[in-house]
């Protein structure tokens, strides 16, 4: 199963967003644009959302399917 997570962080936080996408990479996610990655690891991902938010940005996870 394929997950993405679209997410916002405040521009004043550049080195957070800085650690959020080594987070993402280590996940071994992929990047689709800047602030939108996929990945299988769901527990990961949640990991990382929670943490956008406890830093004040927005986070969405959604189940990947086409149609």
């Amino acid at each position: 199963m394929r997950y993405v997570l679209l997410y916002d962080i405040p521009r004043e936080l550049k080195s957070f967003q800085v650690e959020v996408n080594r987070a993402l990479k280590a996940a071994k996610a992929q990047m689709f644009q800047r602030s939108v990655w996929q990945c299988d690891d769901l527990k990961s991902l949640r990991a990382i959302a929670r943490r956008i938010k406890e830093e004040g940005g927005k986070a969405v996870i959604m189940e990947k399917k086409i149609v």
